[in-house]
């Protein structure tokens, strides 16, 4: 599974993603620089975040959705969850392993 989410402030994305590595939630995140369009109470927005990429199992989507709506700072965080069916079979291995405890 890949889950999504957006923040403004690279060390907050950093701080999320070792928390949940620390609570084996998640096998591997990715940061990424990023331009977003948006509309946020009736104004058009053109701002610079932080894409964090979470790599994890399916099973663990519940507890890794509450954990980071507890945690992420905007008021209505954008979390999206994507079932994977085509790891490679050694990466999926590698995966499952790290996200089993």
């Amino acid at each position: 599974m890949l889950c999504y989410t957006t923040l403004d402030n690279k060390k907050q994305a950093r701080k999320i993603a070792k928390l949940l590595l620390s609570k084996n939630l998640i096998a591997c995140a990715q940061i990424q620089k990023i331009s977003s369009l948006y509309r946020w109470e009736g104004k058009l927005c053109d701002d610079r975040e932080f894409l964090l990429t979470l790599k994890s199992r399916p099973k663990k989507r519940k507890k890794l959705c509450k954990i980071l709506t507890k945690l992420h700072p905007y008021k209505i965080p954008e979390i999206a969850c994507v079932r994977v069916d085509s790891w490679g079979k050694a990466y999926k291995k590698w995966l499952l392993k790290q996200c089993k405890r």
